[in-house]
């Protein structure tokens, strides 16, 4: 019937309301995931193929000790360069990080500013033995080839 419904912030001023800061923990947050990555359903072949990639990125020593996974962190566009990288490798890619930061395996932050750099850092369940098991899910079960691995040049990991 063409109604439109104004629902108004919080305390009825929409005009000039600003959120307490972010919903988002902090990007350095370290805390314990609610669900483990083991316990958050079966993974994909390409899912696997981003941890195996990631973990090369932060380093074994990262596996270990929480304060170099706390400091070490990539920009996602210096990660696959744009002009190395196909439109659908950094589609996938973008996806699996998604995939990932779902899992609690990884910390994924943009900016506020449109077009910010966006931010990967590697949480302890990236180096969990639940990507190693045999790939489950929607990929596996269309029995679609592994995916070719992603050609890159050494990319500078912060610390």
């Amino acid at each position: 019937d063409g109604t439109i419904l104004e629902i108004p912030a919080a305390g009825g001023d929409d005009d000039h309301y600003e959120p307490d800061g972010s919903v988002m923990n902090p990007f350095d947050e370290t805390t314990a995931p609610l669900v483990h990555p083991q316990d958050s359903g079966p993974v994909s072949v390409g899912t696997k193929h981003a941890v195996h990639i990631l973990r090369d990125l932060f380093g074994a020593e990262a596996a270990t000790n929480a304060e170099r996974r706390k400091k070490s962190s990539v920009v996602f566009q210096n990660l696959l360069p744009e002009k190395q990288t196909t439109k659908a490798e950094a589609t996938k890619m973008f996806f699996e990080c998604l995939v990932l930061a779902t899992k609690d395996a990884i910390k994924v932050e943009q900016g506020p500013e449109l077009g910010a750099p966006i931010r990967v850092r590697g949480k302890r369940g990236l180096w969990g033995d639940w990507a190693e098991r045999e790939a489950g899910g929607e990929i596996s079960n269309q029995n679609e080839p592994e995916p070719a691995a992603v050609s890159s040049t050494a990319v500078a990991v912060e610390a």
